[in-house]
Parts: structure tokens; sequence; C-alpha cells
């Protein structure tokens, strides 16, 4: 039996450099006994923190293998309207405009004259991003999820848009009906380029909550994730499962809000189990950047 190297799950970065920083500590020293640890990004790598410069550099530096792209990351480059959106408020849009800024400034990102975003080295990324990726067959991943099925008739950019824009996944039935759009979109031949499998594992952000629901079991919905233990996934297209690691950069876990990834575990290329970790930092510093900024006050307060 071969074992392969874990695979490090992060999601909803938002520009707090210092808590990459203190995920990446964290997981260095906890799996130190692999050379190296590939990683997997779920999107918004932007948005409401206040180190969007230090943070795009220092990611690059971690190579990741699968990225897919959030909704922070989508209006930082395209100042997307709010329509559809009930959760992206002024204070976000606030947030992504001092980004833009400090982009623009050491020339990775170019605004016209109205501040508008109309290219620039961290545009040109952010658009080769994937909607939904499968890094292995039959493991998808994706940003958000989606409450409701959509219709068969429904196209394919309309689904995409609604599962990154709208969708957190905080029911069992809410995970049910992302494995089944999911599935959906794979029937269709999304990701282009991918296996067409139906999904085995279904990894996804946005949510800023640990969560996993393991559809093969009596009781699919894990109320509240342990953390620092094995998972078994028992993972196949019969038995599907989704999870998220939480957020690195605003996490909203109910223990001190502590920045959260996951490892995933495989066997043979096949995951096999998962484990849930959360990390502390000093985040006073980052508040402290936040005020002399000009963050919105309810931004620093979520922090």
């Amino acid at each position: 039996m071969a074992f392969d190297t874990p695979i490090l799950v992060i999601a909803d970065v938002h520009a707090n450099e210092a808590a990459l920083q203190a995920v990446m500590r964290h997981a260095r020293t906890t799996y130190h006994r692999y050379d190296q640890l590939r990683i997997w990004f779920l999107g918004d790598l932007f948005g409401r923190g206040p180190d969007p410069v230090r943070t795009w550099v220092r990611f690059g530096t971690y190579n990741p293998e699968a990225i897919v792209v959030g909704n922070h990351d989508w209006r930082l480059i395209s100042n997307l309207p709010d329509v559809g959106d009930p959760n992206y408020g002024s204070d976000d849009l606030a947030a992504l405009r001092i980004q833009q800024q400090d982009l623009a400034t050491v020339d990775l990102l170019t605004l016209d004259a109205a501040g508008q975003p109309t290219g620039g080295g961290v545009s040109e990324a952010i658009k080769q991003w994937a909607q939904l990726a499968e890094p292995l067959p039959g493991v998808y991943l994706i940003h958000g999820g989606a409450q409701v099925v959509p219709d068969d008739t429904t196209p394919d950019s309309a689904i995409l848009t609604n599962m990154i824009i709208d969708g957190y996944i905080e029911t069992a039935a809410m995970a049910a009906n992302t494995l089944t759009t999911v599935a959906m979109l794979a029937r269709r031949g999304l990701p282009v380029g991918g296996t067409m499998l139906p999904p085995s594992l279904v990894l996804i952000g946005h949510y800023h909550h640990r969560v996993l629901y393991r559809s093969a079991y009596v009781e699919p919905w894990e109320p509240e994730v342990v953390l620092d233990q094995p998972y078994v996934l028992d993972a196949s297209a019969d038995c599907p499962v989704l999870l998220s690691p939480g957020s690195v950069g605003f996490p909203r876990d109910i223990e001190a809000r502590n920045p959260s990834y996951a490892v995933l575990h495989l066997t043979d290329g096949r995951p096999t189990s998962v484990t849930f970790h959360a990390v502390s930092y000093d985040r006073e510093p980052v508040q402290a950047v936040m005020r002399e900024r000009g963050y919105p006050p309810s931004l620093i307060a979520r922090l």
C-alpha cells in the first residue's frame, strides 16, 4: 500500500498574510516528515484584509497545485455589480478599492482614470483561475455551493456564477444539493478536459466554517468538526463527501475564530481521510494596519 504526499487545503485568505503565514508554519511543523505539501486553494485570496501585495507574493512562493476563483477575487479585477449577491456590501467593496490601489502602486494591477481595473499581472492570473477544477478524477474544487439544485436547462455559466456568488453551505440539504449540482456539471463536461466522472469528493470554501458532509453515514452532517483527528472519508460516486477547510483570513468558527485549514490524506492517489486544524496568531497588528489604512470598522471587528 502506497501513501501519498498529503494535500493542504486552504480557502478564504482574504489578504491576511499574517494568518496565511501562521497556517503554513503550523502545517509544515505538523507534517514535517514530508518533503513538500501539495496545496489546493478554494478561492478568495483577496478582499477584506490589509495585505494584498504581500499575500499575493507569498502565495506565489507556495506553488499551489490547483486554484479556483472566489467572488472577492472576481470583484477585484472586474467590478462585478452587486446584483444577486446580498452578502456583498459596501464595506467589502471599500476594502477592495483599497486593495486595488495597493496592487496598482506596485504595478500588479492596472487601473484606468476612473479607478476601474483594466489589466496587470494579478488580473491576468485570476482570469486563468478555474471556476470548477478537478485535480484528481472525481475530486472537484469550487468556491461556493448550490443552495438549491438548478433546473436541467440552466446554462453552465449561470450555475457557476450562482455557486460562486451565493452558495453558503449551512445545512446537510445544501451540501447534498451542491453534490447533485457538481454531478450535473460533470455530466455536461465541466471542467473542460475533465473526466466527466460523478463527484466522489467536493471541496468548497466561501462559508468560512469547517464543514464535513459524508453521505454514507446515518448522520451525514458533522455539526461541529473535531480538530486534529483524522476523519475517514469513504468517498465514492455512490456515497460522495463534501467538505470545507474553513477560512484562513476571516474564520467564523466558534472557537476563538482561529485560522483553519484541512489536510487530505491520500492512499494510492485516492483521498481516504481528512484532518482539520486551527492555529492561533496575533491579530492585533493586522487590525492596527486596517485602522491605519482606513478599512471599514465592521471588517476590523469581524477579524
